[in-house]
């Protein structure tokens, strides 16, 4: 202590404050205990000041920081004050995805190249787009593409985001039942966070994103709230501007967001939440709408995908018809996809082993012309290795490399690579066999039913 008194004594010109500051400092010398923390309390403070929070959030902010200051790191309270403050800090309060004008006819383009057929639904998405090109900051309907899986939905979605412009996030809502999941939780509870609204704003690091909430009409409800009417604020126009999450317990202003929903079926939605969306019906694809998806689409993807191309595997036309007749009978393409992946799989596996022993044979000629080479003279062996590397021994021709034969994908093919004939109504597999059998049992019951019948009118 004797250090402090003699750093008070200083020249008088020193404020209070500056000699407080110098005890400060020396009694932490004393106890071994530097100012790493200090350090990175200012760090924090500059990294706020530089999110352009708004007045009212930064006055709530700035309190929350000298609440801070005073608590020592060993303290329950402080890492649940830290985290909250970097939250409030890496918010994009005013950052915002750089706004370039709509080009409708790319997106045309884009559309048709990634989606074939949905006239109705390309048209509305163009209608949507075109609203947004004349006024960017128009609050349009959150649209809500119904329909059963693998028909595009998501996809629909980010090509939306792509025409915008605009960073997309996907937050899956399937199975939640928590109303704290949109809101938040509190903050004085153990283990809180923010709702997914809010954390996926921070990680996409803007506040005008294309934000996808897949799986809409999966959510449920139990004894901590309903999934759905939380949504309602989210959804409304006129109360997004100031969405108050539960933990940051600010409001934040989501307005510029463009939301888009998913969903399988609308009878399992409330009707209010129904009442903020505009729905958008996707009934499916027809068998000639599948062949072209397939030819144009899924069957290039798969072959990239597997490291193969069109020398290693032919598929016909009707080839792929026979699959979707016999294996698939879905509204989307999910199942075709799997199945032409089990084709791309076998394809593979046949090149791979083609390459294995053309491998070999090249090793065990390079082995014959080396053990022919030390038999003969220097003269003979150079001819003899001539002879060998070009591929000819007595007056016949050995191919070293020889063009792969395509895998052509018939009939037989098909019974050998998929197995037993196999039907898919919407992603449930029922085995054809089965289904035979169990028709054969209620023909045998219904004849059973016929011969009691004049047997119970006479009792």
């Amino acid at each position: 202590m004797a250090g402090v008194s003699a750093k008070s004594d200083g020249p008088m010109s020193k404020t209070r404050q500056e000699l407080l500051q110098q005890q400060i400092r020396a009694i932490k010398n004393e106890l071994g205990e530097n100012d790493d923390d200090e350090d990175d309390v200012v760090s924090l403070e500059k990294k706020m000041q530089e999110a352009a929070m708004p007045p009212n959030v930064w006055k709530h902010a700035q309190r929350e920081l000298r609440r801070l200051r005073k608590m020592q790191p060993q303290q329950p309270g402080y890492g649940t004050s830290r985290t909250y403050l970097e939250l409030l800090a890496e918010l994009p309060w005013k950052i915002a995805s750089e706004e370039h004008e709509v080009d409708l006819a790319a997106a045309k383009v884009r559309l048709d190249s990634e989606h074939y057929g949905l006239s109705k639904v390309k048209k509305r998405i163009i209608e949507y787009l075109a609203v947004r090109k004349l006024k960017p900051d128009a609050r349009g309907p959150v649209l809500c593409f119904v329909g059963p899986p693998g028909v595009g939905k998501t996809s629909l979605a980010s090509s939306i985001a792509g025409a915008l412009g605009r960073r997309f996030i996907r937050i899956s809502l399937g199975g939640v039942k928590d109303e704290a999941d949109i809101r938040g939780h509190r903050r004085t509870y153990i283990g809180s966070m923010p709702g997914r609204l809010i954390d996926g704003i921070k990680r996409v690091g803007v506040n005008n994103p294309v934000m996808l909430l897949d799986e809409i009409d999966k959510t449920g409800t139990d004894v901590r709230g309903d999934l759905a009417s939380a949504l309602l604020e989210v959804l409304d126009p006129e109360q997004n501007k100031t969405f108050n999450d539960h933990y940051l317990n600010v409001p934040f202003d989501v307005s510029k967001v463009v939301f888009l929903a998913t969903a399988n079926r609308m009878q399992s939605m409330p009707a209010p939440l129904l009442d903020r969306m505009e729905i958008i019906e996707l009934p499916g694809y027809t068998c000639e709408e599948k062949l072209r998806i397939a030819v144009l689409h899924l069957i290039p993807r798969v072959l990239e995908q597997h490291g193969i191309t069109n020398e290693h595997i032919s598929i016909p036309e009707a080839t792929v018809e026979l699959i979707i007749q016999r294996y698939t009978r879905e509204a989307g393409v999910r199942n075709l996809g799997r199945h032409l992946a089990a084709l791309a799989r076998a394809a593979a596996v046949k090149v791979a082993e083609k390459e294995q022993s053309v491998r070999l044979s090249r090793e065990m000629q390079t082995e014959m012309i080396y053990h022919g080479a030390q038999g003969l003279g220097a003269a003979a062996a150079e001819a003899d290795m001539e002879e060998e590397a070009m591929g000819i021994r007595e007056k016949e021709i050995i191919p070293l490399a020889t063009k792969p034969d395509p895998l052509l994908v018939d009939e037989v093919v098909l019974d050998t690579v998929l197995g037993c004939l196999q039907i898919t109504v919407h992603g449930n597999e029922q085995g054809i066999c089965n289904f035979f059998v169990l028709c054969s049992h209620q023909n045998l019951m219904a004849e059973k039913q016929q011969r009691e019948l004049p047997r119970l009118a006479l009792l």
